[in-house]
């Protein structure tokens, strides 16, 4: 077998090669889930995941996720999925629980120990059409989107009498205790806040609307400084 890698090797690319020497998990696959993965599953559905940044980095095709989250006491935790996932979180295991989850991951691999190259493309995919600008359905200035689809903070969906607050340049739509706790985030870091979509600084005297899911577009607008709450306030 050895013999048929090398041989491989001198006649594929490098960079081929590298790529199907790395489709083998680092640790034996798991056929059933560990001790306390379902207890963290559960907790994915009631505890909400502030995504606050998020960064990619290895190779197109080793591709390598770094996010930040805000915790439920205010702190900041970063995780990284790569092909051997580690986080600084008291409870590492979750918060990868809680992305994959929120990335649509099938069950039997949030549980895995490591993944696959193809696995982590995969789940880059997910992340990028989650938080990409759907230019297609923009509206002109001014005007709302349809209250829809995901919240590109805590990837979870928008619900009736759910306040929201939205994006003018974009029309994008963000729940207004999502965007809240992420404005507090991005000011404590001295970042500046900028729309997730579209990248335009958010400035605290534009026009706001916040309103309740499921109400029409357009009802009464107000126009007041932003102001960010303690990361840790909710």
């Amino acid at each position: 077998m050895a013999q048929n890698f090398i041989q491989l090797a001198k006649r594929t690319p490098p960079s081929t090669f590298q790529v199907l020497m790395s489709e083998k998990r680092t640790l034996p696959w798991l056929n059933s889930p560990p001790a306390g993965f379902l207890e963290r599953d559960q907790r994915t559905e009631s505890q909400t995941m502030y995504m606050i940044r998020h960064g990619i980095s290895g190779t197109k095709d080793v591709p390598k996720i770094s996010f930040e989250v805000v915790g439920s006491t205010g702190s900041i935790y970063r995780t990284i999925i790569d092909k051997v996932p580690t986080c600084d979180c008291p409870d590492v295991r979750f918060r990868k629980v809680q992305f994959l989850s929120a990335m649509d991951v099938p069950v039997e691999l949030r549980y895995q120990q490591t993944f696959l190259p193809s696995e982590l493309r995969k789940m880059l995919a997910t992340l990028s059409s989650k938080r990409k600008l759907n230019t297609t359905s923009l509206a002109s200035t001014g005007d709302r989107k349809p209250v829809e689809g995901e919240c590109p903070i805590c990837f979870s969906d928008f619900k009736p009498n759910q306040k929201t607050t939205w994006r003018q340049d974009c029309g994008s739509n963000f729940h207004q205790a999502c965007f809240e706790k992420w404005g507090a985030a991005m000011q404590a870091s001295d970042d500046v806040v900028r729309c997730l979509y579209c990248k335009v600084p958010w400035k605290g005297d534009e026009h706001e609307t916040s309103y309740a899911t499921g109400k029409a577009v357009g009802t009464e607008e107000r126009r007041s400084k932003l102001k960010y709450p303690n990361v840790g306030d909710n």
